[in-house]
């Protein structure tokens, strides 16, 4: 729908939602776990769009393979240097978990390519540069000192990436820096376990 699709809630416990699909072609990264990313596709396609996910470990989404029907599909990467993203109809994200050096894709217009980095690192950092988005779980110090290359926040937020809860999204990018609690319903939890990071 055009106000997004809704990942958790805000502190005030009020739905947050993020523009995935539109008309231009979306860039997102997540940093951090499988759960998170898990979580995040079996929103998308609650709200109707297709999802694709492009993974060297397709055991590992087994839990959504089984109740995401037809619109989702989970395969191997192809060995090809950029993945093809289908561009038939609108409302479709392709997950590249972490299959290829930078995240490489190539979106059309109101389709998503959302990149899965387990860690932030300086070899991966290019996958982040020129995203529309970035969504991270906790980051370390490590990652933090990374980061500091990637965006330009202040001491207090450096601090607060460090210390989020696992069930918790910083959102940088769009119209504003926010956090975000996944809050997973009792059937998520159920099919993806805990949240981790």
């Amino acid at each position: 729908a055009p106000a997004g699709v809704v990942i958790g809630q805000d502190k005030a416990r009020q739905p947050t939602a993020i523009r995935l699909f539109r008309p231009e072609p979306t860039r997102i990264t997540l940093v951090g776990g499988g759960w998170a990313a898990r979580i995040l596709a079996f929103r998308v396609l609650g709200a109707g769009a297709r999802v694709r996910i492009v993974t060297a470990d397709p055991a590992s989404w087994h839990p959504l393979a089984a109740v995401g029907g037809p619109g989702l599909t989970v395969q191997p990467p192809s060995g090809e240097a950029t993945p093809t993203v289908p561009t038939s109809a609108p409302g479709a994200l392709t997950i590249v978990d972490g299959v290829w050096d930078g995240g490489a894709g190539t979106p059309g217009p109101w389709h998503t390519v959302l990149t899965v980095l387990p860690r932030l690192t300086t070899s991966n950092v290019v996958a982040v540069r020129g995203t529309d988005l970035a969504l991270l779980q906790r980051l370390t110090a490590d990652e933090v000192a990374v980061a500091r290359s990637l965006w330009h926040l202040d001491e207090m937020t450096w601090t607060l990436l460090q210390e989020m809860d696992d069930e918790m999204f910083a959102v940088v990018g769009g119209s504003a820096d926010r956090y975000v609690w996944a809050s997973p319903t009792e059937a998520e939890r159920r099919l993806f376990g805990p949240p981790t990071r």
